[in-house]
């Protein structure tokens, strides 16, 4: 696999893959899997490997979803990436758009069987990044609670 991220920015870390460890048993064949902040993509490229689970992935950052899907295409994984905020994305609009487009009839919502987010968590005590993109992605003080 093989995995591009920013020089100068977030990159994933051994938080992720620990992540990743703890999921994997979870995650079954057919499995809808989100995965929330998606940053680079490392998280659900790892579980759709692995699993062959239908991956959706949101990211706010349009750099790191650039990073993403890029990462997406070079690893041949299908994955439906949207770049949005997830509080403010409607996943259940999105989806009457897309049954719109195949000419079928749903009234069904939008399901996942299992939420992934490795959120940011370093408390206010310890030194800030002056790097805007590091700095939206590590510290809880971006958390909307």
């Amino acid at each position: 696999m093989q995995i591009y991220q920013p020089k100068n920015g977030y990159c994933y870390n051994s938080d992720t893959l620990f992540l990743y460890d703890f999921a994997l048993p979870f995650l079954k064949m057919r499995h809808h899997l989100l995965e929330v902040g998606a940053g680079c993509g490392v998280l659900g490229l790892l579980c759709a490997r692995d699993s062959k689970c239908r991956l959706t992935m949101i990211e706010k950052n349009p750099k790191m979803a650039e990073f993403c899907s890029h990462n997406l295409r070079i690893n041949h994984t299908k994955a439906h990436l949207i770049c949005a905020d997830f509080l403010e994305y409607d996943f259940n609009s999105q989806l009457a758009q897309n049954t719109k487009s195949q000419k079928t009839h749903s009234t069904t919502q939008i399901a996942f069987d299992i939420i992934l987010s490795n959120p940011p968590f370093y408390h206010d005590d310890v030194i800030k990044s002056q790097n805007s993109d590091i700095f939206s992605a590590r510290y809880a003080q971006n958390l909307p609670f």
